[in-house]
């Protein structure tokens, strides 16, 4: 009697731990939220911009704010002036030995941030968004949240003007984290919002896959690049994790390697 009533508290004990793990992992997202709108009210201590995101078309934007209790804020956004707009968005917060060591990480890592006002910032970030959202492409999954962390911050103060897309047209480049499935959701929006001969993109591709100019799936059929510029179907299970991929243009700028030739 005494083993079996043993086996059931312990049952009861991993059933109430199950329990509460649901209970933490549904109630974090509520918590960092609110977090997130108490923290729009520490002052902000400072406001960083990729120093050259405009020509790369990709870069970080890093906005931080800091309570009285040392208590930091670092909201970072990753944002695509290119076409994606708001592609990666994360808010931090830490107390304060978290946030001194943190610091000194962001400032050896982002040396090439410039300091720019929190008006700048928050117009440049909500620009972004309008951009990619006039493409049909929708902001990264945090952004509403996360988007909280600007909030006080008037944008019409700043008098800067921002041109987006790449030689006047979107130019979508497929990160390494962009899976079959984004990358179809994007072309398709570019293709519903663009039509096919205005937007520009650059996808990975296996080195393996081209031969001759031309491009062949792994059973060795060629692929028709007019199907791919409309969205047609990628390989769901292609694996990038060795590195060997590299980007080639599609569309409007069709430019492949041809495979080595074996020794």
């Amino acid at each position: 009697m005494a083993k079996n009533a043993k086996q059931r508290q312990q049952k009861l004990a991993a059933k109430n731990a199950r329990r509460n793990r649901r209970k933490m992992i549904k109630a974090k997202p509520v918590a960092l939220a609110t977090r997130i709108e108490q923290a729009a009210h520490w002052p902000i201590v400072s406001a960083k911009v990729s120093g050259d995101l405009f020509e790369q078309g990709i870069g970080p934007v890093v906005l931080v704010r800091q309570a009285v209790n040392g208590t930091t804020a670092f909201a970072h956004f990753l944002v695509d002036t290119w076409c994606l707009g708001v592609k990666d968005v994360f808010v931090n917060i830490f107390n304060r030995d978290q946030a001194a060591a943190r610091a000194s990480e962001l400032s050896s890592r982002m040396g090439g941030m410039k300091n720019v006002s929190p008006e700048y910032l928050k117009k440049l970030i909500l620009k972004s968004f309008e951009y990619s959202l006039s493409l049909g492409i929708p902001p990264a999954e945090d952004f509403a949240p996360c988007w909280k962390i600007l909030d006080g911050i008037d944008e019409s103060l700043c008098h800067n003007e921002f041109e987006f897309g790449k030689d006047d047209k979107p130019m979508f480049i497929a990160g390494p984290h962009d899976g079959p499935a984004r990358i179809r959701q994007v072309m398709d929006a570019l293709v519903q919002t663009c039509g096919t001969d205005n937007f520009d993109y650059m996808l990975p591709i296996d080195p393996a896959e081209v031969h001759h100019g031309e491009l062949y799936d792994r059973d060795g059929n060629l692929i028709d690049l007019d199907l791919l510029a409309n969205g047609g179907e990628f390989d769901d299970e292609y694996d990038d994790s060795d590195g060997d991929a590299f980007p080639a243009h599609f569309g409007n700028q069709i430019k492949l390697a041809s495979r080595p030739e074996k020794k």
